[in-house]
């Protein structure tokens, strides 16, 4: 599931990309197989930037 198209925007780090799909009704609610929603990616990916 990781690889759906939010999850991966999230990954990447993709803000743009991440606004568009949850404007266009992205399920933000799912997990990956670690229980992990596209936003726990997509913060994590932030958290080791900015550090």
């Amino acid at each position: 599931m990781k690889h759906m198209p939010l999850f991966r925007a999230c990954e990447m780090g993709q803000t743009d990309v991440v606004k568009t799909l949850i404007d266009d009704g992205a399920r933000v609610g799912m997990l990956d197989e670690g229980e992990w929603s596209p936003l726990h990616w997509y913060r994590g990916l932030n958290e080791v930037i900015l550090s």
